[in-house]
C-alpha cells in the first residue's frame, strides 16, 4: 500500500511538473502603488470516501483573507464525477474611503462567508474527476489579472476521466501518462498560476 501511495504521489508530481506554473502574476507586473489582487480558484474534494477538507487550516484562511483584502476573486469548484462551479465571487473595493482596520474587518468577514459556502459545497455526481476539476479551475482564472492561485483541497485520487486511478494507473510509468494526456490535449494551461495542494 505504501508503495502504491508513493507511486500516486510521483504521478501527481510529474503531471504538475510538466504544467508551467509560477508564483507571480502572468505578466510579472505590479498594480502600481497598491497590492496586486489575489485571484483564487478552489477545487473542493468534499465527496464520499474522502476526509473533509481542512478548511480552517491557516493556508486556506490566509489565502482567502488575502484575496478579499486585495479585492480579488474566488471560484469554488466541486470535484465530483462532473465537476462544476458552485460559487464565484468578485470582491469589490468599498465605494467610500474607510479606515485600514475597518477594511481588515470587512475582508475577514468576507473570507469567513466564502469559507462557509465552501464548507457546504459537496459532491452531487458519483465518482471523482480531479483533472476535469483542475481544468475548470484554470478556466475560471483565465483572463484575471493579479496573482493567480489554484488551491486543491483533495487527495487527487480520481475515479473517472482521463486519470482514473481505478484502472491500474498506480503501476503505469508517470511519463507515459503525461505523454497520453499531452496527445489527448487534456493538460490544462496553468501558466502563471501558483498551485497549492
Amino acid at each position: 500500500m505504501k508503495r502504491k501511495l508513493t507511486a500516486l504521489a510521483l504521478i501527481l508530481l510529474v503531471i504538475l511538473a510538466v504544467l508551467p506554473s509560477c508564483a507571480s502574476s502572468a505578466d510579472g507586473s505590479s498594480s502600481g502603488g497598491g497590492e496586486e489582487s489575489v485571484e483564487v480558484a478552489v477545487v473542493s474534494g468534499y465527496h464520499a470516501n474522502a476526509p473533509v477538507p481542512a478548511l480552517q487550516s491557516s493556508t486556506v484562511t490566509e489565502l482567502l483573507r488575502e484575496c478579499t483584502a486585495t479585492f480579488g476573486s474566488v471560484s469554488v469548484i466541486v470535484n465530483d464525477g462532473q465537476p462544476y462551479v458552485t460559487a464565484s465571487y468578485d470582491i469589490s473595493a468599498p465605494e467610500k474611503k474607510i479606515s485600514g482596520s475597518k477594511q481588515a474587518d470587512i475582508a475577514s468577514a468576507q473570507a469567513q462567508q466564502i469559507l462557509s459556502v465552501l464548507a457546504q459545497s459537496k459532491a452531487e455526481t458519483p465518482e471523482v474527476d480531479t483533472l476535469a476539476a483542475i481544468t475548470l479551475a484554470a478556466r475560471s482564472l483565465d483572463g484575471k489579472g493579479g496573482v493567480k492561485v489554484l488551491l486543491v483541497l483533495d487527495s487527487g485520487l480520481a475515479t473517472t476521466g482521463y486519470v482514473d486511478f481505478t484502472q491500474g494507473l498506480l503501476d503505469v510509468d508517470s511519463s507515459s501518462i503525461v505523454d497520453y494526456l499531452s496527445a489527448e490535449e487534456a493538460l490544462p494551461d496553468l501558466s502563471g498560476i501558483s498551485i497549492v495542494w
